[in-house]
């Protein structure tokens, strides 16, 4: 009668655990530690254990994490969006943000009232961001290569190019 008195609460305490774990998934609650964790945490979410974490966006206290998966023919792209937690060390998953590829290997993510964007293409070689008000121009040296533009690019007055060594714009 102890025995299964003693199972019976070990299968309770179990099943309150599993319910913890889940609620704690749940609406941008699970915290995870450092990179490996949001690794970890993509490749159960995603239910890809390929999947590899290749950069990170830093904005306001939060962390866009780009993961990428491929087949060989294709190249997937998924991003997530942290809360830095106090301490440095841990994040709190908010959600999971849509990435659309831009052009080859080039990827974009509306987020935080702007673009992110990926430059994961070793032959991209500067980006120009062109409005009614001006241009702008940078380099790229190395791959991946990230940046946030604090507007929407969707509008018409604004326009982003990417470019390869020869001055050929990729699309």
């Amino acid at each position: 009668m102890r025995v299964k008195a003693i199972v019976k609460c070990s299968l309770i305490g179990a099943g309150i655990a599993a319910m913890l774990a889940v609620l704690g998934s749940c609406g941008g609650r699970a915290r995870v530690s450092g990179t490996d964790g949001m690794l970890e945490y993509a490749r159960e979410y995603y239910d890809n254990s390929d999947i590899v974490l290749t950069d990170k966006t830093y904005r306001n206290e939060q962390t866009l994490a780009w993961f990428m998966s491929s087949t060989g023919f294709t190249t997937t792209c998924r991003v997530m969006s942290f809360r830095n937690a106090p301490g440095g060390s841990e994040y709190e998953f908010i959600a999971d943000e849509t990435a659309k590829e831009y052009a080859v290997d080039i990827w974009s993510c509306n987020w935080q009232n702007g673009v992110a964007v990926l430059v994961n293409n070793p032959e991209c070689r500067s980006i120009c961001i062109v409005s009614d008000e001006n241009k702008m121009s940078m380099d790229i040296t190395e791959t991946p290569f990230d940046l946030y533009l604090p507007f929407d690019t969707s509008d018409a007055s604004t326009r982003v190019f990417f470019y390869d060594q020869r001055g050929i714009r990729i699309t």
